[in-house]
């Protein structure tokens, strides 16, 4: 009989519901009525053990449920997390300011197609991107802006 008083009314009226005890869904009744109408039905006289083990079921399923939404809404977060975090880095790296290309123009060899040597130019390129803590996604764009195709 303890045993009733660990659930919510949610699972007393799951239990009712069960026990055919309730006409309604059992909302409009309070948790003292569903209790009493519990205690009285023929089921719980005859096996009071069989209907804790019903009720403990009922509540163990309600525990799993709030448990797997809590996870899925943690999923959804970390998702949301992610996806903002995506989008704050696009952002950033697409508004460069203006003075650190600036920068990067004064720190990148320039090439002379008549005058340097290709080896020695993309040598020095790669040298001082890895100095100025860019990837190397980005060496081609850098590579490609100054010069045109031909």
């Amino acid at each position: 009989m303890s045993f009733l008083g660990r659930g919510k009314k949610a699972d007393l009226i799951k239990l009712a519901n069960e026990l055919d005890e309730s006409e309604s869904d059992g909302e409009d009744l309070k948790i003292i009525e569903l209790r009493a109408k519990i205690l009285a039905n023929d089921a719980y006289k005859e096996d009071p053990e069989f209907v804790k083990d019903i009720f403990e079921g009922i509540v163990s399923d309600r525990i799993d449920e709030e448990r797997e939404q809590k996870e899925q809404q943690l999923r959804e977060f970390e998702l949301q997390k992610i996806r903002l975090q995506n989008e704050t880095q696009r952002v950033v790296g697409l508004q460069t300011p203006p003075q650190a290309k600036l920068e990067l123009k004064k720190r990148l060899p320039t090439f002379n197609s008549e005058v340097d040597n290709m080896d020695l130019f993309l040598t020095l390129f790669g040298r001082q991107m890895k100095l100025l803590d860019l990837g190397e996604d980005l060496w081609v764009p850098y590579l490609m802006v100054p010069y045109p195709v031909m």
